[in-house]
């Protein structure tokens, strides 16, 4: 609709986030399964609801994580996020944005149970499927086992999935080769 400013003219009236029927959806890599598996599932709902779910990726890198987030926050161009911060904590700034700006938010991915996040969140136990699927290779047989993740090795995703990883090494007496990880 138009709006009109004494003094200025009339202007088309920026959206009010009542009528976006768009959700940010921002995830660490396009290629990786499991967010793709949660994505699909939120498309199939959102649909349900006439919704559209506005899809990018973070590399896993914050700077780029900001700079798109911030993009979508700023112009308005959704009414709340799927968010698999790199950041998880209290102090990540794009969760106090979000909290402070009232816009709903579901986290993704390895969420801090403990953290009393203000949000509601989907999580995974990353060291506990790690444990379990290196056990299963360690009961087929298999002796070299190797750790491949294509995050970084700092973020703190990996780093548990590792340590599910080496712990199921260990419990089977098997020897720690960083070689293979």
């Amino acid at each position: 609709y138009l709006i009109r400013e004494h003094g200025r003219g009339s202007f088309v009236a920026r959206s009010t986030m009542s009528n976006i029927r768009t959700v940010g959806a921002l995830v660490p890599h396009l290629n990786d399964f499991f967010y793709m598996e949660m994505i699909q599932g939120a498309l199939e709902e959102a649909r349900k609801h006439q919704f559209d779910i506005l899809l990018a990726d973070t590399l896993n890198d914050p700077i780029l994580e900001e700079s798109r987030f911030s993009v979508l926050l700023s112009q308005k161009k959704v009414s709340g996020f799927l968010l698999c911060p790199t950041d998880h904590s209290a102090e990540s700034p794009i969760l106090r944005q979000i909290q402070a700006a009232h816009t709903p938010c579901v986290l993704l991915g390895s969420v801090d149970p403990t953290a009393h996040t203000p949000f509601d969140y989907v999580n995974t136990d990353a060291e506990r499927g790690a444990l379990l699927a290196t056990r299963r290779l360690l009961d087929c047989g298999c002796r070299n086992i190797a750790f491949v993740s294509l995050d970084r090795a700092e973020d703190p995703r990996v780093k548990v999935r590792r340590a599910g990883f080496l712990r199921a090494l260990q419990e089977a007496g098997q020897p720690d080769r960083p070689d293979l990880w």
